[in-house]
Parts: structure tokens; C-alpha cells; sequence
């Protein structure tokens, strides 16, 4: 599913009469179905709750050729053509899941030494 079909999925039956007023990121600028969907919103836009986070794609990398994936080994989450996620360290020196399980990757932080 595209980004694209996400954001139609969300405004639903709606999609036809707002589709002209919402942008590449789901913000809609018109309010008349405003109070028919949970939303986020600022004084000139709004967009389905469930849209939130969009921009970074809840975080996850999606895999659509091999320049998107990442320039170090590192630990990652990987999400699976299945759905599933499972972690893995230097998944992508091993290139034999490359377009065939792996659609989408998350690095995974180290977290900073505490300070005291």
C-alpha cells in the first residue's frame, strides 16, 4: 500500500468531495467534514487522527530498491512481506532477503549512558 492509498483509505467515502483540498501529507485545508473523523489539527488544516505520524511513517524505512536501504550495519527492525517484525543485526550483508521479506526497516537506538 502506498502513502498515497492510506490517505484516501482514511477520509474513506469522503475522498471524493475533499481530495482536491488535502495534500501529500493527508492535511485537508477545507473544514465542512472536519467533525465527521477523530483529528488532529492546526487553525488552517486538519487530518484524520489515524494519519498522525505520516510524515516519518510511524519511523520505519520502506524498501522499494536497494538505494533505500542503509549505508551501515547496525541493529534493525524489519518488517516482513508477513507482517511480522523480527530484529536483526547486519540483515542487510545478507541480501538474499532483500525484496523478497524485508519491505520496510528501523533502526534501532542505543540509548545514551546515564550521566550519574
Amino acid at each position: 500500500m502506498t502513502k498515497q492509498d492510506k490517505i484516501k483509505e482514511a477520509y474513506g467515502s469522503l475522498w471524493e468531495y475533499v481530495s482536491k483540498h488535502v495534500d501529500e501529507d493527508g492535511w485537508c485545508r477545507t473544514f465542512t467534514f472536519k467533525n465527521r473523523f477523530q483529528t488532529e489539527s492546526t487553525s488552517e488544516k486538519w487530518r484524520p487522527i489515524c494519519l498522525s505520524d505520516l510524515e516519518k511513517n510511524n519511523g520505519w524505512i520502506k524498501i522499494e530498491s536497494e538505494k533505500d536501504l542503509p549505508e551501515e550495519n547496525w541493529n534493525y527492525w524489519i518488517m516482513q512481506s508477513d507482517n511480522r517484525i523480527s530484529n536483526m543485526k547486519d540483515f542487510f550483508d545478507n541480501k538474499k532477503y532483500f525484496g523478497v521479506k524485508a519491505t520496510h526497516y528501523q533502526p534501532i537506538k542505543i540509548p545514551k549512558p546515564p550521566i550519574f
